[in-house]
């Protein structure tokens, strides 16, 4: 239900350079300051194993300076979803993100980068926004977009609701890959 979210915006992976993490925490850092009533929420594991693994201590710093709330690994990611106003997934490559299945399916307007995957999972500016990936500039200026336009947010996360029915449900995936 669009009336019961939170002023929140989701980045719902995990925490990698290669997710655009860095980029959310820096277009956090700038929209915080302007839009202090919204959070910026990170849930997603902090992958040290990885060579695309932001240091803790960056985490630390955007968290400290109260840029961003980080949750950390998240059992139950549905109810984030669900609270949260916006998704935002600024990743270099994806498959095809489950992230923002869910994230149209909970009806959430979806800010995201124009890479594979991300792509195919929003209708730009009918459910969502696409920027060019690797730019701090063009996600700060996205989602100030959103934010500045409480209409435009509900219309993206309607239209992401009605998109994710028509395309996302596991019948029609199940009859698409039938049909291969």
């Amino acid at each position: 239900d669009i009336n019961n979210k939170k002023n929140q915006i989701l980045f719902p992976a995990r925490v990698l350079f290669d997710k655009g993490a860095i980029e959310f925490f820096k277009s956090a850092e700038t929209l915080k300051k302007e839009f202090p009533s919204w959070n910026f929420l990170v849930a997603g594991a902090s992958d040290y194993a990885s060579p695309s693994a932001i240091p803790r201590n960056t985490i630390e710093d955007y968290v400290n300076s109260g840029a961003i709330s980080y949750l950390g690994h998240v059992e139950d990611i549905d109810k984030h979803f669900r609270e949260s106003r916006i998704v935002c997934l600024p990743s270099y490559r994806e498959g095809f993100p489950k992230a923002l299945m869910e994230a149209s399916a909970a009806s959430c307007a979806v800010v995201t980068t124009d890479v594979t995957g991300c792509r195919d999972a929003i209708i730009d500016k009918v459910t969502g926004i696409l920027v060019k990936p690797r730019n701090v500039d063009l996600l700060t200026e996205a989602l100030r977009d959103l934010l500045l336009n409480e209409d435009k947010i509900n219309l993206y996360a309607k239209n992401g609701f009605e998109h994710a029915k028509e395309n996302f449900c596991q019948k029609k995936i199940i009859a698409d890959i039938n049909d291969l």
